[in-house]
């Protein structure tokens, strides 16, 4: 793996292993941060969850309803 850190790790497994996996780890690591979103990017995480055939509860699960925040 070339690089350290998470965003080296992610990106290793996006184009070396799996796309969905890679996008399921960052918002595994999201929630980690308890990061809250702006609306824009939340909305954009719905988005990838539906290129990806995943629920959007996988957004509100991993990093928190945006309104609560």
């Amino acid at each position: 793996m070339t690089g350290d850190g998470p965003a080296a790790a992610l990106k290793e497994v996006v184009t070396r292993v799996d796309p969905d996996l890679g996008y399921r780890l960052l918002l595994r690591l999201l929630a980690t941060r308890a990061a809250p979103l702006t609306e824009e990017a939340y909305e954009r995480h719905v988005v990838l969850c539906r290129h990806f055939r995943l629920g959007a509860e996988h957004v509100s699960e991993a990093v928190g309803l945006l309104l609560h925040r």
